[in-house]
């Protein structure tokens, strides 16, 4: 009889770590979907914005101060926009 209860409380726990386990990654990857989303509307953004800013005459330095990104990497953003 306590054999078959261990056996049963093992099982048990084993399922219980595996749906624990299964639910951690479908909770990290939806965590991850969304970051991806809302970086994705922030770049968009910010595209946006140089974009504007260009248009009206204004210097990457300018620029720079004004999104808050450094100079190098806003000058990546400006070849890819």
């Amino acid at each position: 009889m306590c054999r078959a209860l261990d056996e049963m409380f093992e099982e048990s726990t084993n399922k219980g770590i595996q749906m624990g386990i299964k639910q951690g990654i479908e909770q990290g990857i939806e965590q991850g979907i969304e970051q991806g989303v809302e970086r994705g509307a922030k770049n968009t953004q910010i595209k946006i914005a140089i974009k504007m800013l260009v248009r009206n005459n204004q210097t990457l330095e300018e620029i720079s101060e004004i999104v808050g990104l450094d100079l190098d990497a806003l000058r990546e953003l400006k070849k890819n926009i």
